[in-house]
């Protein structure tokens, strides 16, 4: 298939199944007839209704995984939205509900830190639980901290900070100052008492500052300081507008980032990377964060984050919104390790007796069932830089909104991409369906089984 990833078909729960394609055959028949007109000199009328019927064909070898392997491992994924929030315990019973507000709020921060007091790591409870594909679980607390994140000394606790004392939130009457240049985390100074505010210079022109904001509030700010900005000619200035105790979505999410990332901690996180990303539920940049497990493997679904005491009060238990790693896969999928048999048994259950069901047995009983299918093509279209292709997935694009840009090649998405949610019509990562017929057979006695498979996409499974 297409630089080393295979046809997959995608099971009710998520997972993938490899499948050692030979022959891939994509067939579709409109639907209609034309018919002779009398008295027209055999033209002919057709009517259309747009029926078309698909039907996709696979044929392949299983063999035991010692003889061949195909595809490769993929890594988990999981993401933590920091610019809204996710009730997940009301009255001390467990619920999973989205709230309404942002998880940046001034009042939710406030009243969740209100015992708390500045840099006091030891007595936090405001806990995240990650556990990479080793196995291994780290513990990250959200703080409320001058500083933007650390692994402090006291406790070794891994901390990044969501809140601070008088942190500086709006600013004023810039004075752009010479000699600054584009640059992260600049440090200041300040004529009254507050400390640790660092800021982003973003614009500059002929050295003198145009655009900054800030990359963390620091703490006992006052309103009117003026505060200095470090580097350059050490002569741009602003003014403190306003102060606070809540840390904005976009300086959360920065915090954690470089906590997951930061080398030069006593001992740093192992077998996870963190990326900022845009909000998937806000669309607000750079406030959410894709964390990924650096180690491939099945083993990298591990069911966290978990959080754990994220109390506002005696009833309300409120985190940011968040996905547990997911994605992850041995070589092979969910056939790593079976001989061509186990393969075929495998695929024989499953087709013999599973149903997509959406109820509470969709998982334990017929998480099996096989709802899609992932079929890679080089795309020239969809190349990037010097290469010459880039693998993307085929789609099916029914429905009575598709128009003539979201059925073009433009619109395909990387073979890379894992299915977000399986039972989706608009998931355009795999072709939504169902398998009809499928035929295996032992090849003369050995440990080899060829098989012809027959899917029929559709978009609504009952």
């Amino acid at each position: 298939m297409s630089q080393n990833i295979p046809v997959r078909f995608v099971r009710a729960d998520g997972e993938t199944i490899q499948l050692p394609v030979t022959t891939v055959t994509l067939d579709v028949d409109r639907n209609f007839n034309a018919t002779p007109l009398i008295f027209m000199g055999s033209d002919r009328m057709a009517t259309d209704f747009n029926l078309s019927r698909a039907v996709i064909l696979l044929e392949g070898v299983f063999t035991d995984d010692d003889l061949m392997s195909i595809g490769s491992a993929t890594s988990s994924t999981a993401v933590i939205d920091f610019s809204i929030n996710e009730v997940v315990r009301y009255g001390g019973a467990v619920v999973k509900q989205y709230g309404n507000i942002n998880f940046d709020n001034e009042d939710l921060i406030d009243d969740g830190f209100s015992e708390i007091a500045l840099d006091d790591i030891a007595s936090l409870q405001t806990l995240i639980k990650l556990k990479n594909t080793a196995d291994v679980t780290f513990n990250l607390y959200a703080s409320k901290s001058k500083l933007s994140h650390a692994e402090d000394g006291g406790t070794s606790r891994y901390h990044f900070s969501i809140a601070t004392t008088n942190g500086v939130q709006t600013t004023n009457t810039l004075v752009g100052g010479t000699g600054y240049s584009i640059a992260n985390d600049v440090a200041t100074s300040s004529t009254g008492p507050g400390v640790n505010c660092k800021v982003n210079i973003t614009a500059v022109n002929s050295g003198a500052i145009t655009e900054f904001n800030i990359a963390h509030p620091g703490s006992g700010h006052v309103v009117g300081d003026v505060l200095t900005i470090s580097a350059g000619g050490n002569n741009a200035t602003f003014t403190v507008a306003s102060v606070g105790t809540a840390l904005t979505a976009e300086q959360m999410a920065t915090n954690f980032t470089k906590l997951i990332n930061d080398s030069g901690l006593s001992n740093p996180i192992t077998g996870l990377s963190a990326t900022l990303t845009t909000s998937p539920n806000t669309a607000k940049a750079n406030s959410a964060v894709t964390i990924t497990q650096t180690v491939a493997g099945k083993n990298g679904n591990s069911g966290t984050p978990k959080f754990n005491d994220f109390v506002w009060d005696a009833n309300l238990q409120v985190t940011p919104r968040f996905t547990t790693f997911k994605g992850g896969s041995d070589q092979g999928g969910i056939f790593s390790g079976m001989s061509a048999g186990d393969k075929v048994m495998s695929l024989y259950g499953t087709l013999n007796n599973s149903k997509n069901n959406k109820g509470l047995q969709k998982k334990d009983k017929f998480g099996d069932y096989i709802i899609g299918i992932q079929i890679p093509f080089n795309s020239s279209i969809n190349a990037t830089g010097s290469n010459k292709y880039e693998p993307v997935n085929f789609f099916m694009p029914t429905g009575r909104f598709e128009t003539l840009d979201s059925k073009s090649v433009e619109d395909a998405v990387s073979a890379s991409t894992k299915p977000d949610e399986p039972d989706s019509n608009n998931d355009r990562s795999f072709i939504k369906g169902g398998i009809t017929k499928a035929t295996f057979v032992q090849v003369g006695g050995e440990p080899v089984y060829s098989f012809n498979i027959q899917f029929i996409p559709a978009s609504y499974i009952i």
